[in-house]
């Protein structure tokens, strides 16, 4: 049987000798981390960037001659779109969906954006999308994060933003990114935390009315959300890119007189969301045909 051992009679005295200090923790420099979450051998490059190979129907990689990048950048928003002709609609979209060569004098991720943009202009989310996720997320610039954004938006998608969310914050400080922190929070069956974001939000002015109630909606419809919200469109004079994001994304029906105040490619993004009943979109879907 084992024997408690008496305390010691008298407090033991300081030691004149330095007591072994603690080794520091270990910390992984952010370059070797990355090396581990996305191996060298796994990273698409920047060189060639687009969703669709010639296999697929893409253009050649040297599409774009020798033109230089900001000049194509120019052209491209320069567009007009959506566009008058459905058949060079196709076209163009078939151009900037290619697996093409990054012109000289822009970067890959930048390049990717333009032609991200443009797609959205032209009406074509799905088509946008394809390109921005065709550039890995450590590569990403401020300039793509900002149309990963609307993309993401105009898809009715926001859980497409949790991967981006952190570093879209950093690298851009836009405060859409700080919501967009509270709705993953949300999705990710973190509800206590999103509320508490989402009354940070509230507290700092990020969002205010109808684009905060559509937030919190967001963050309701995640795992144990715990909040019905009610959206009102009553004193709402224009639909944003923000608006009609998150109303398609959780089944909010637009009313039809808003789409009057924002440009015609908002309507094609409606007409083809499926979290919108086809009765509510059946007008905007005929539209987008």
């Amino acid at each position: 049987m084992a024997t408690v051992q008496p305390l010691p009679s008298s407090t033991p005295e300081a030691s004149d000798s330095a007591s072994p200090t603690p080794t520091a923790t270990a910390t992984i420099d952010p370059a070797t981390l990355a090396q581990y979450e996305m191996p060298s051998f796994a990273r698409r490059s920047l060189t060639e960037v687009g969703p669709i190979g010639t296999s697929e129907g893409g253009l050649a990689p040297d599409a774009f001659g020798a033109a230089d990048g900001p000049y194509l950048e120019a052209l491209m928003r320069r567009v007009a779109a959506p566009l008058p002709s459905r058949w060079l609609s196709i076209l163009l979209r078939r151009t900037l969906v290619s697996r093409v060569t990054t012109p000289r004098g822009v970067g890959g991720a930048d390049f990717a954006a333009e032609r991200g943009w443009l797609l959205l202009r032209m009406g074509e989310a799905a088509a946008a999308r394809a390109v921005v996720q065709a550039i890995d997320n450590g590569a990403y610039t401020p300039k793509l994060y900002q149309v990963a954004m609307n993309t993401a938006l105009a898809n009715g998608d926001p859980g497409e933003l949790c991967p981006l969310a952190d570093a879209g914050l950093a690298a851009t400080r836009e405060r859409g990114w700080t919501v967009a922190q509270a709705m993953c929070a949300g999705l990710s069956g973190n509800p206590n935390e999103a509320k508490s974001q989402i009354a940070a939000v509230r507290r700092r002015g990020l969002a205010t009315g109808i684009d905060l109630q559509l937030a919190q909606k967001v963050v309701g419809a995640g795992p144990d959300g715990g909040q019905a919200v009610t959206i009102e469109w009553d004193g709402v004079d224009h639909l944003s890119a923000w608006r009609l994001g998150l109303a398609t994304a959780t089944n909010v029906a637009i009313p039809p007189a808003l789409f009057d105040t924002a440009g015609r490619q908002a309507l094609y993004w409606y007409g083809i969301s499926p979290g919108i009943s086809l009765t509510d979109r059946l007008p905007a879907a005929e539209a987008a045909a």
